[in-house]
């Protein structure tokens, strides 16, 4: 359970530096990482509801 929420933060902390200091689209973001762009979406909402 700690392993996947570390894994999850990391992707999180990735995520929100591609988006906000790269600006890079969230379509772009999702191939990158081979990730939905819905779930590149979701960690976005996720992040700025807590704050990141």
């Amino acid at each position: 359970m700690r392993s996947t929420l570390l894994v999850k933060q990391a992707r999180m902390a990735r995520v929100i530096e591609l988006f906000r200091v790269q600006h890079l689209s969230t379509d772009t973001i999702a191939k990158l990482l081979d990730m939905s762009e819905r779930e590149v979406c979701a960690l976005i909402g996720e992040a700025e509801r807590g704050g990141w």
